[in-house]
């Protein structure tokens, strides 16, 4: 049986791969990170892992009470974004990936850990735990990135628009975005594998629901360099 956060697009397309590619797409929540992925698997055949709420069942307590859950929830995240990245070592082609384990680790640890939501020893775990996996060869790394960085307001325009219950309720969601957002950009800076970093402030989504088609040209042509 296919698992749940794993969608297999079969497209005809004239966009072909010479190699095995995993793209992971970063960014906020909110940014447009799932639907950019959607709109690239309409084009091209693709293996996508898409963040389900099925996975992370900790994430309506955490934004409730984040110093009480954000540390379990976290650590849920990594494992499962492990997990998911030691499967996609089956697959050949493109696989598209919303948030791999890095990113996870390196934009969101901080993250939590400036806004106070986790202690130094919590962070520490986290770290050490981070590292082991970062050892490990038998998950599979990302090969790109495609990073969706944009203002708070633009995040607040969007959360508010996609309407997710406890997103557009809790109280420290929009603490959570505004630190988030402060990451994003020096994580993409880091990146010693090829990154395109797409400023989401100027996008427009159709009246689809889906990115503008010049994106996805942008984002095929970068995957072919």
């Amino acid at each position: 049986m296919k698992a749940p956060h794993l969608k297999i697009c079969p497209r005809s397309s004239s966009f072909s791969l010479r190699n095995r590619i995993h793209l992971a797409v970063c960014g906020a929540p909110g940014i447009g990170k799932s639907t950019l992925i959607q709109t690239i698997s309409s084009r091209i055949s693709a293996a996508i892992y898409l963040e389900n709420p099925q996975d992370y069942p900790l994430i309506p307590d955490a934004l409730c009470d984040p110093k009480r859950w954000s540390f379990q929830n976290q650590v849920q995240f990594l494992v499962t974004k492990v997990k998911h990245q030691i499967e996609m070592m089956r697959y050949d082609g493109l696989i598209i990936q919303e948030m791999d384990a890095s990113a996870t680790h390196e934009i969101w640890t901080p993250t939590l850990r400036t806004l106070n939501w986790i202690t130094s020893d919590e962070e520490k775990i986290i770290n050490e735990l981070f590292s082991i996996i970062h050892l490990s060869d038998a998950l599979s790394p990302p090969t790109h990135y495609v990073i969706l960085a944009g203002s708070v307001e633009t995040l607040k325009e969007r959360v508010q628009a996609r309407g997710v219950s406890i997103e557009v309720t809790s109280p420290f969601f929009l603490q959570l975005l505004t630190e988030l957002e402060c990451q994003i950009i020096p994580f993409a800076k880091q990146l010693s594998v090829p990154h395109l970093i797409i400023n989401a402030d100027k996008l427009r989504l159709t009246k689809e629901g889906n990115f503008p088609s010049r994106l996805v040209d942008k984002v095929l042509a970068f995957l072919s360099e």
